[in-house]
């Protein structure tokens, strides 16, 4: 009985090899044909090029809108000076016809303070063409680029009190890189020292320099070398916002607009004479936001707040004013 189930076992066995072998058979039968099945196509395929490489002219490829075009970059502006006082309002109407007559893009056609005419162009070609047609068509008119707008940094924890003059001199000492820009003619200068909010045993130092500068200090880390010290730098956004309108751009003194606004509630009246803000449970009510339509959550601050989202929008558009920052983008 034993003899006769071993045997049993072992046909079992010689059953199982056998038909696993016609299993892998099979298989190297079916990737043989797969494999002749892409040789073929290849074949196909590298004929069906060339018979469309020799039937095609050669014509260069045509380059893409994208490369065409010129990119928006910085917002382009030229200031143009009337010298004829009398003259500014019919200077303003040839300008107008200068830029609809020739399809220059114009963001922003304004008056400034000082009397100049002043356009945003979205590009540097527009504002190059508009200077040239104003040159050729109205001789009496001076055109000039406003000065170029420089990085404002700021050093923190400054363990003495020191002058602006005092603290440029120990920095000329300390870098004598910065130092060699300075003397042809790059900008480095002390804005102001003062002792800081939250801690008035130290002060902060603001400083305008130039891309150039700005970029030597990146290289080391984004720090200045004081004396035996070093201190990190940050960089500063001041934009200007009104006490009494609450708008960007201008302050008090400069403000045209006939209402007064609250920086706390947004209703016309000072922010200093506000009497809501005394109340307990008052929620403060951004009118600058609420004029951008954010929504009820992103209100509930005051206008001077610095975590404003408008506020934060502003900064970003003067950021991108400044070449040192706009390049890395």
């Amino acid at each position: 009985w034993y003899q006769r189930r071993v045997r049993g076992m072992t046909r079992l066995e010689q059953n199982k090899k056998a038909t696993t072998e016609s299993k892998v058979d099979v298989i190297d039968k079916r990737v043989d044909n797969l494999s002749k099945s892409i040789d073929n196509m290849k074949e196909l395929l590298m004929k069906a090029i060339d018979t469309k490489a020799n039937e095609e002219p050669n014509i260069s490829k045509k380059p893409l809108f994208s490369e065409v075009i010129e990119k928006p970059r910085n917002r382009s502006v030229v200031i143009m000076s009337s010298q004829v006082a009398e003259n500014k309002d019919k200077d303003i109407k040839h300008v107008d016809k200068i830029i609809q007559e020739n399809a220059i893009h114009a963001d922003k056609r304004y008056v400034n303070k000082n009397g100049d005419i002043v356009v945003v162009c979205p590009t540097t070609t527009d504002r190059e063409n508009l200077v040239k047609k104003v040159s050729q068509e109205l001789p009496g008119i001076k055109t000039h680029k406003p000065p170029d707008r420089l990085p404002t940094i700021s050093i923190a924890n400054l363990t003495e009190k020191y002058t602006e003059d005092s603290l440029l001199e120990l920095l000329l000492q300390a870098h004598p890189d910065i130092k060699d820009l300075k003397t042809q003619g790059e900008t480095i200068s002390v804005l102001k020292v003062k002792s800081q909010i939250k801690n008035s045993d130290k002060c902060q130092a603001t400083i305008r320099v130039s891309n150039n500068i700005r970029r030597i200090i990146e290289r080391q880390g984004d720090r200045l070398y004081i004396g035996s010290n070093s201190f990190k730098v940050y960089d500063q956004f001041h934009v200007k916002r009104c006490n009494k309108c609450q708008g960007f751009g201008h302050y008090r003194q400069e403000c045209k607009s006939e209402k007064t606004v609250c920086g706390y509630c947004s209703e016309h009246h000072l922010s200093e004479d506000c009497t809501h803000r005394n109340h307990n449970g008052f929620i403060p009510c951004c009118s600058n936001c609420k004029k951008s339509k954010f929504d009820d959550q992103k209100t509930t601050h005051t206008a001077f707040d610095r975590v404003c989202p408008s506020y934060i929008t502003e900064q970003k558009q003067l950021r991108k004013t400044i070449n040192y920052y706009n390049s890395k983008n």
